[in-house]
């Protein structure tokens, strides 16, 4: 447990000294959602509310606490060493640590992810269920995680108690949109503005790495959120649909700047080296005890793929990615290839 609290005790410190600066455009968005308490179909709920009752501290202190649950987690699916080298790499991680000091929803939505995999690996189903309902709250991929744990380990009957928890959570924010918009808003208008920010003609002059982020894209306002991510939303597809070939480019560079060490932001140096390192996990597939990686690193691909792949959309997943790159570097394979979570497509074992 030492080690956890020196790497949590690294990673406050980092946090809080990277803590501020100019604020950016999606960082002012839910600072009026804060303000006007979830007054917005763009930002879901759970993060505007905690950051009105505690600030820009409270998303230091929920990235910082992250490093120790991951570390309980990671103990568990591998040993202490493992999860020494996860904890560390989170505390010196620049990505989430600058995440962890600004007031973007990353933070408390990497804890609650965390801890739902905690709570899985466990086997609290009902917890776990809570957790990925909050998550939901707090970003609206979460509402992929039961049907990825459900394709994944081909079964259903607990994938269903999440997507039952997340269901339950959604249906009061839903609600509120039907009567404040007079529209069925389960998650958030924002999905379609961010596809066209990851699918849009800009990216056909950009150069390789920098395809897939936003690029040169100005927002117009096309009437109401509803309509101006319906707008977005009809722009991409049809972009798609008309140049087939640059959006294939696109779609390659984003999955290159994911899984590769071409990296768009110099910040971005660990998880770029530890790509490497989850390379070779891929080819030793090394002993884990519970099949959670793979199901939560697809989703993680998914967005950064469809979407964008920035160092924001993937910052909740480093725990989870740097468990398998650490668990290839200092375990031996498995020699009957028959690892639960060694991102093959076998079927899970009960832990």
């Amino acid at each position: 447990m030492k080690w956890a609290l020196v790497a949590f005790a690294i990673g406050l410190a980092l946090r809080i000294a990277l803590a501020g600066g100019d604020l950016r455009r999606d960082e002012l968005r839910i600072l009026r959602a804060a303000e006007n308490r979830t007054a917005t179909a763009q930002v879901m709920p759970l993060w505007p509310m905690t950051l009105a009752v505690g600030g820009r501290a409270t998303a230091i202190v929920f990235s910082s606490l992250t490093i120790v649950l991951a570390w309980l987690l990671v103990r568990r699916l591998a040993d202490e060493r493992t999860a020494a080298v996860v904890a560390f790499a989170l505390a010196i991680d620049l990505d989430l640590a600058v995440l962890g000091g600004s007031v973007l929803s990353e933070p408390l939505y990497g804890f609650l992810l965390v801890a739902f995999a905690l709570a899985w690996v466990r086997e609290r189903t009902v917890l776990a269920a809570a957790l990925c309902g909050l998550a939901a709250l707090t970003r609206p991929e979460a509402v992929l995680i039961p049907i990825a744990f459900a394709a994944w380990n081909r079964e259903w009957r607990r994938p269903a108690l999440l997507a039952a928890g997340v269901a339950i959570a959604l249906a009061p924010w839903a609600a509120r949109n039907a009567h404040v918009f007079d529209a069925f808003i389960p998650l958030t208008t924002n999905g379609g503005v961010t596809l066209w920010a990851g699918h849009n003609p800009a990216d056909a002059d950009a150069p390789f790495r920098k395809r897939g982020q936003g690029r040169g894209v100005v927002f117009d306002e096309i009437g109401t959120e509803t309509r101006r991510d319906r707008a977005y939303r009809a722009r991409a597809i049809d972009y798609a649909t008309a140049y087939p070939g640059e959006t294939a480019v696109t779609t390659l560079a984003k999955t290159a700047i994911t899984f590769t060490p071409l990296q768009r932001k110099g910040r971005s140096w660990l998880w770029a080296t530890m790509t490497l390192a989850f390379g070779w996990a891929l080819v030793r597939r090394p002993r884990l005890r519970t099949p959670l990686l793979g199901p939560l690193l697809c989703v993680m691909a998914l967005i950064c793929v469809v979407f964008l792949a920035i160092p924001r959309y993937r910052a909740p997943y480093h725990p989870f990615f740097y468990a398998f790159a650490a668990a290839g570097l200092l375990h031996r394979p498995d020699p009957e290839k028959k690892n639960p979570d060694s991102l093959s497509r076998s079927r899970a074992e009960s832990v």
